[in-house]
């Protein structure tokens, strides 16, 4: 299952996903004037060493995924957020415009 955004790009997961279309810098650094949930997110998903088998951005780079929710919620909400709770999580993603889309692939 994932989500996407209206503009269409998506953020997807094997049990559950977001997205939302957001212009990157080339750098890499999260613009400032980003709503807070939307750099966090930017952060989440870039760290791949915090991510690795447990979320990540889907092959075509316009979608994120999450493969292992339990441990998502057990290893990343809690460091990122003042909850553990995916079901929050999704909901903070819907009020951003995410929606789910079809599954992609992880890089």
């Amino acid at each position: 299952m994932s989500l996407e955004c209206a503009s269409g790009d998506g953020v997807s997961s094997n049990d559950g996903a977001f997205g939302r279309s957001a212009q990157v810098p080339d750098n890499g650094a999260v613009n400032a004037s980003a709503p807070g949930f939307v750099s966090k997110l930017f952060e989440i998903f870039s760290d791949s060493n915090r991510r690795s088998g447990v979320c990540g951005w889907a092959r075509d780079g316009t979608t994120i995924v999450v493969q292992r929710i339990a441990e998502f919620e057990r290893t990343v909400l809690p460091h990122y957020f003042k909850h553990n709770n995916y079901t929050s999580f999704v909901r903070q993603l819907n009020m951003y415009n995410f929606h789910k889309t079809v599954s992609a692939l992880v890089k």
